[in-house]
């Protein structure tokens, strides 16, 4: 893998960890508030950004889910 690829893979990686982070958050804030259909939206985005930035270190990208 050359230098600039594997920076880029490494800021996706960072970028989809940042957004699962923002979706825990905002999950967590979600049930407090009692919005459990929301909460439970947004904790599966953080699950499924999670899951990208790892598949992502092994070459691997999806556009759906």
């Amino acid at each position: 893998m050359q230098p600039e690829e594997k920076k880029r893979i490494l800021e996706l990686v960072g970028y989809r960890i940042d957004i699962a982070k923002e979706d825990l958050q905002v999950a967590a804030e979600n049930m407090a508030a009692g919005h459990l259909r929301a909460a439970n939206n947004r904790a599966y985005y953080s699950i499924y950004h999670a899951i990208t930035a790892v598949l992502a270190l092994e070459g691997t990208a999806f556009k759906k889910h």
